[in-house]
């Protein structure tokens, strides 16, 4: 029963450090995306909000890469952002 009882803890420890790790990993690429886009958008209008960025919705992340060359003025690009729920 005691030899049973340690499997299970090593296993379950095993499976917390998969997780972690695959959390981390997700992480690191959620960054890094969003990163891209703060960058994307500092090349573009020469601003940089990595706040606003963070504060957006994945929805709103992905309509950065359709809106961002068709509208001219920043103001109205983040405004048109925002709009996207």
């Amino acid at each position: 029963f005691n030899e049973e009882a340690k499997l299970r803890d090593m296993y379950y420890k095993r499976d917390l450090n998969r997780a972690a790790n695959e959390s981390e990993k997700q992480e690191i690429y959620e960054k890094g995306k969003i990163e891209g886009k703060v960058d994307l958008i500092e090349a573009r209008y020469g601003i940089r909000e990595e706040e606003w960025v963070l504060s957006l919705n994945i929805k709103q992340l992905k309509a950065i890469d359709k809106i961002i060359f068709k509208e001219e003025e920043y103001q109205m690009f983040k405004q048109l952002i925002e709009n996207i729920s």
